[in-house]
């Protein structure tokens, strides 16, 4: 269960990179005035890839985070934790 789960994992990652390179390049068009020389095209290119780069790290490393703490609830517990929780009912 743990490969499929990693494949989910992995799979979800590359939908949030795809997503934020098309909103980060999307908002660096918006943002780059239509008048550019050569060296100044070279830049803000330059400068996009980095800002997306940044951008998909910190994203990626946050839907982990999330993941691996939707895992530890669907997580199977050993037996002996369960007797643990269980709650005693008084009667009434």
């Amino acid at each position: 269960m743990g490969n499929k789960m990693d494949l989910v994992q992995k799979g979800i990652e590359l939908f949030v990179s795809l997503g934020v390179t098309t909103l980060v390049g999307g908002a660096i068009r918006l943002a780059t005035p239509a008048k550019l020389g050569t060296i100044k095209r070279i830049g803000v290119a330059l400068a996009s890839v980095v800002i997306s780069s940044m951008a998909i790290e910190r994203s990626t490393t946050y839907v982990e985070k999330q993941f691996e703490e939707v895992k530890k609830l669907f997580k199977k517990k050993p037996k002996e934790e369960l007797k643990e929780e269980t709650i005693k009912v008084e009667e009434v």
